[in-house]
């Protein structure tokens, strides 16, 4: 039953201060507390508002939080303010908490909210959310385009503690939006002190449950408790240690070895063997997550789309996710995800095909393409056995099944990131988590002129039917929009979808509070460690 829209506007949303690690009855802390958790890579930026890749957005999001957060079950939660409401379809008051602190004990006001929301859109930042997040404030991509002054986005302080936010349209999802940590408030006063090395140990001041203590490139990030955090009474946690480890098999290695108690994601085809020789430490929970690959649409092969369908449609996605990487993962083939709300997924006319059926189609394709056998292809991946699995896999698909011969190249994730960014490449190793969970947020990596669509595609008849969608009251219209949208999209293939990921990973019995969370998100803030 759809809610009335004059009613919607009406509705005050409280969230009440919630214990951060909720403890069962009869369980025993440890007197140690301290967790160690593989990060799967060194993070590119500890700026949460530059931050992007899943290594740098787990730790941002235990050092800042946003005036919203998400627990480690997917709740939403408060965090830096107390209650907000809806004034009207576009207009949100959110109330700070009068003892909310910085983790050097400067009071966090609501200016500081407006400071770092102006400071996400301002075009020489280079935010790669900026155009993404900042379309959904008034005025905020003329702001973020820099064609009107920061004074004209939609956000404003009212008082110390209550902060103003005009949409550019009703965005019923706006306290979810907030839960990241690209919107959560920055410290202006040791970022105009310090330049960019507010970052460093010893500089960068946090408003969240953790203070940065120490950063030793390629061996650790240490984190522990920040004492001037507004629920820090609950908190268990002393330090956490984040460990940038690459390799899968090395990952498991040391948890088994004792090192880690969180191990972050299992090798290919170990899901199976472990699940049964460690029933109790085995974890996996579907995700709102895609791995995909992204065809750069500038290179002169990938620019017809002939091509690019042939790549896609004689991936086998089913042998991949049940043979190869054997992780719990579903096989994909939209941006759209299973259990994405907002829209419905879309499928391919050849999906249903039979292999052989589906390779002569794709062999005509080429031909008709002016395709010559063994043409090259390049392939560029991070350096981790799981996306070597991946790409091993695709360059097998593409030479046995097309006769086309494609070389890899490994690289560090935040040189893979700067050369999607920059158009280096011409077939990239990619993967996306919804900040929400809302079709938008999957939607945004292959819209015109997002930051995060590096294929450089852009599809104007489906950009529109979004901006209808945008603009609609009534659910199923658009839901019905966006689905559209996306099936318009995807005939494009900019991208070629593979697996819906799932959390497939080791956590050690004596870890608490770890939960099921469809965005991705563990938060140390909830975690604790039990007597073992």
């Amino acid at each position: 039953m759809k809610a009335s829209p004059s009613l919607l506007f009406l509705i005050a949303l409280i969230a009440m201060p919630a214990p951060a690690a909720v403890i069962p009855a009869g369980v025993s802390l440890a007197e140690r507390q301290e967790l160690t958790r593989s990060n799967g890579s060194e993070p590119a930026t500890l700026d949460p508002q530059l931050a992007e890749a899943l290594p740098d957005n787990m730790i941002t999001h235990d050092l800042f939080e946003g005036l919203t957060s998400i627990d480690n079950a997917g709740h939403l939660q408060a965090g830096l303010a107390t209650s907000w409401e809806r004034k009207n379809s576009n207009t949100w008051i959110f109330h700070l908490r009068p003892d909310a602190r910085w983790s050097d004990g400067v009071p966090i006001h609501a200016s500081d909210c407006v400071y770092s929301a102006r400071r996400l859109l301002d075009p020489a930042l280079h935010s790669p959310y900026a155009s993404g997040f900042g379309s959904v404030l008034k005025n905020g991509q003329a702001v973020a385009d820099g064609k009107m002054p920061q004074d004209a986005l939609g956000v404003r302080a009212l008082d110390d503690n209550t902060v103003e936010w005009v949409t550019a349209y009703p965005v019923a999802i706006f306290p979810e939006l907030l839960a990241n940590a690209q919107w959560g408030p920055v410290p202006r006063h040791t970022i105009q002190q310090w330049g960019k090395d507010w970052l460093n140990p010893g500089k960068l001041v946090s408003s969240g449950a953790f203070r940065l203590t120490a950063w030793t490139p390629g061996q650790s990030i240490v984190l522990e408790k920040n004492r001037q955090y507004w629920d820090a009474a609950s908190v268990v946690l002393q330090r956490v240690n984040y460990l940038p480890v690459e390799d899968l098999n090395q990952d498991v290695a040391l948890y088994f070895a004792g090192k880690t108690d969180f191990v972050f994601q299992l090798p290919p085809g170990d899901f199976n063997k472990l699940r049964l020789s460690h029933p109790d430490e085995v974890k996996n929970s579907p995700l709102l997550s895609l791995r995909y690959f992204s065809l750069n649409l500038r290179d002169p092969l990938l620019r017809d789309a002939r091509v690019r369908q042939a790549l896609s449609m004689v991936v086998d996605r089913d042998r991949l996710a049940q043979s190869i990487t054997a992780d719990g993962q579903s096989p994909a083939y939209s941006v759209i995800l299973q259990g994405l709300r907002g829209a419905t997924p879309s499928r391919y006319d050849w999906q249903s095909w039979s292999m052989i059926h589906r390779v002569a189609t794709a062999k005509q394709l080429l031909r008709d393409a002016g395709v010559a056998p063994h043409t090259p292809l390049r392939m560029i991946y991070n350096t981790s056995e799981y996306q070597k699995t991946l790409s091993e896999y695709l360059a097998s698909e593409w030479r046995t099944k097309l006769d086309l011969d494609a070389t890899l190249e490994s690289t560090d994730y935040p040189t893979l990131m700067q050369k999607r960014h920059q158009g280096q490449f011409q077939i990239a190793r990619n993967g996306w988590t919804a900040d929400y969970n809302d079709a938008i947020s999957m939607l945004s990596i292959v819209r015109c002129g997002d930051a995060e669509n590096v294929s450089g595609s852009c599809n104007q008849a489906a950009e529109a039917l979004i901006e209808r969608a945008n603009l609609s009251s009534d659910s199923e219209q658009r839901n019905t929009l966006l689905s559209e949208s996306n099936r318009l999209i995807m005939q494009d293939y900019s991208i070629i979808p593979l697996l819906q990921y799932s959390d497939s990973r080791l956590v050690k019995p004596y870890v608490g509070g770890y939960g099921q969370n469809p965005l991705g998100r563990y938060r140390s803030k909830d975690i604790y460690i039990t007597l073992h």
